[in-house]
């Protein structure tokens, strides 16, 4: 997931290359890599699809896309889901309104000129894997 959120974000596509074995089947660990990014995707896919770059495009564990005037705010996980206290994002228009994509949920957030800080403290933590999507309006 995170190599297709580094790729989307700089505009491209993500091509997988899936070989099958000698038997015609795909291998095990191929498919359930498979399963688990389209279970991601049927969370998330409305920031992946149709969307183009947004500025600043990406920035430590963030990456970004763009749908009409909607930002979508990648937050990479590394080893396990652990979602900060206080994630910052930058951004280059006035955001009314932040949702956590994957919940619905309303984030609160504090914005400063170009910079905003989101208050996740209340956001659930349950569910998460691989990224998590901020929806910035």
């Amino acid at each position: 997931m995170h190599l297709l959120l580094d790729v989307v974000s700089k505009g491209g596509n993500l091509a997988l290359n899936l070989a099958p074995q000698p038997d015609g089947e795909l291998p095990g660990r191929a498919v359930a890599s498979l399963r688990d990014m389209g279970r991601w995707l049927r969370m998330h896919g409305e920031g992946i699809y149709e969307t183009v770059i947004a500025e600043p495009f990406f920035e430590r564990n963030i990456k970004y896309t763009k749908k009409g005037k909607t930002i979508y705010a990648f937050y990479l996980y590394e080893d396990y889901a652990r979602l900060p206290l206080r994630v910052h994002l930058t951004v280059p228009d006035k955001i009314s309104r932040v949702r956590l994509m994957r919940t619905g949920q309303d984030i609160p957030f504090e914005q400063k000129e170009n910079k905003i800080i989101l208050d996740t403290e209340t956001a659930d933590r349950n569910t998460a894997f691989y990224a998590d999507c901020f929806i910035l309006e």
